[in-house]
């Protein structure tokens, strides 16, 4: 099984990894990205069985002046996947509550963004799971997600 981390944040990609790696065991390949380029690249070229996305992060890396980051930056990996016609499972895992974006999508909190993605990217999208540090319940959530994947 290959398996696709998406994660700017080195210790929830590390946790992420760990969880990953724990329940599925010799059985996957992980590959960790932390942005939107290597990311775009993976998906295009791996072939893949699960893909665990973070949200919010650098769709280009800014200058001292501006900064890349887009809280909805997962909504680009998943149109991305659509064009290629990638029918891989995703699991959205995001520390972040609220979602902002120049094109005037804003979702006040997570059941918001569950929804809007279901209903554009229902054929591969599989759930999101909000991201605490130093918690289990993000972890048993992403465990139920990953049992229904996967019977």
């Amino acid at each position: 099984m290959n398996i696709l981390i998406i994660e700017d944040q080195e210790i929830k990609r590390n946790e992420i990894r760990d969880l990953t790696e724990s329940v599925f065991g010799d059985n996957c390949t992980i590959q960790c990205v932390a942005d939107y380029r290597p990311a775009m690249a993976s998906i295009a070229f791996m072939d893949l069985d699960l893909i665990l996305l973070d949200m919010s992060f650098e769709t280009i890396k800014g200058t001292d002046d501006e900064s890349g980051f887009q809280s909805l930056a997962g909504l680009q990996v998943l149109q991305h996947m659509r064009r290629l016609n990638k029918q891989v499972p995703v699991v959205i895992i995001t520390s972040h509550t609220e979602f902002n974006d120049s094109n005037s999508l804003s979702f006040k909190c997570i059941s918001e963004l569950d929804e809007h993605i279901k209903q554009i990217f229902n054929e591969f999208y599989k759930g999101t799971v909000l991201y605490k540090q130093n918690s289990n319940e993000w972890t048993t959530e992403v465990k139920r997600i990953f049992s229904n994947v996967f019977k």
